[in-house]
């Protein structure tokens, strides 16, 4: 809409006194038609984008209006995480949070929802221990509200065990894992992400504990599931082939390990994109197993492609990568 019409629309509005009328009527619509931010549907949250923006600029009071805020930054924090940005990903989680908890109360199911969201933000910026007391607080509530054996508190109870991992706690998220992977496995039957999501994370505690043949076990048949349910182009796919990956670099089978890199970084190119975190993550590592077997010319070009992407990164974690291609890089160039 040209400039001029728009001012002019503006102020017909304020005139007739349609203002706040017309701005929750929009609110409501892109709380509604906005998706869930996964990478198939990029494009058309791409295209609301910046109707949204606008919307969001205006902080509406009535309760209706701001829990329809709350589910439209929600499901923007689902957008920015799923592309990496997870610090902004972050804020909006926070801000839907305390939207719906000064409003329904902090014991409320979507309260508990909006706070596993901040915690798993939480997670991908490596703030490990501000992401265990949000779930200990939330798995409390939801076994209060929702019982122990609601999907909810499963979910909460399993990425508590990961984030139990990641510290070392390996007793206290092995009895997490194991008991929340016993009732989704009730629940959901075999094949069901949830159960191989719990799957793959006993299967990394068995690791830490030097259990390698059990660990490796539970990584393959995680991933032939999800092949076959989701097929290979699928996100969680992408994530149990580049877990194993990793898995089987570690243990010297550095073919396998380039084979699952590769298969796993030509979907990813298509989408999400050759410029997206994961994609760059797999790129790298592809590069490092290639220096170990002495393939330094692809390595130095896998490399290269994740430099000239710097300009797309803005995350401390993305600087991260961005430093170690850079001595991969220096390593390979300099003359030894």
């Amino acid at each position: 809409m040209d400039r001029l019409v728009q001012i002019a629309a503006q102020e017909w509005l304020e005139l007739h006194n349609e203002t706040f009328r017309w701005r929750r009527e929009a609110l409501f619509i892109l709380a509604n038609l906005f998706p869930s931010g996964s990478y198939d549907t990029w494009g058309a949250c791409e295209a609301l984008s910046p109707h949204v923006q606008v919307v969001l600029e205006h902080e509406l009071q009535p309760h209706d209006c701001a829990m329809k805020r709350a589910e439209l930054l929600q499901k923007l924090a689902w957008l920015d995480r799923s592309q990496g940005n997870y610090k902004n990903a972050s804020s909006k989680a926070q801000e839907a949070w305390e939207i719906c908890k000064s409003l329904q109360g902090k014991d409320a199911p979507m309260v508990l929802s909006k706070m596993t969201t901040v915690a798993d933000c939480l997670i991908e910026q490596d703030k490990l221990k501000e992401a265990e007391n949000i779930l200990q607080i939330c798995r409390t509530l939801q076994e209060k509200t929702l019982g122990s054996n609601h999907l909810d508190t499963l979910m909460s109870m399993n990425n508590l065990s990961v984030v139990l991992v990641e510290q070392r706690s390996l007793d206290e998220a092995e009895e997490l894992c194991t008991a929340s992977w016993k009732l989704r496995l009730q629940l959901r039957g075999p094949d069901h992400p949830d159960v191989l999501e719990s799957q793959e994370n006993f299967a990394d505690i068995l690791r830490c504990r030097g259990n390698y043949e059990d660990a490796e076990r539970h990584l393959r048949l995680a991933l032939r599931s999800r092949r076959r349910v989701l097929g290979d182009g699928h996100p969680s796919t992408l994530g149990s082939m580049h877990q194993l990956a990793t898995y089987v670099g570690h243990q010297g089978k550095r073919d396998e390990a380039i084979q699952l890199y590769r298969l796993a970084l030509s979907s990813e190119e298509r989408a999400p994109g050759s410029e997206h975190m994961e994609t760059c993550v797999t790129r790298l590592n592809l590069a490092l197993e290639l220096e170990e077997i002495g393939n330094f010319e692809e390595a130095a070009q896998h490399l290269r492609i994740i430099l000239d992407s710097r300009a797309s990164f803005t995350e401390a974690s993305l600087n991260k990568l961005m430093v170690r291609a850079e001595e991969e890089l220096r390593f390979i160039e300099e003359p030894q």
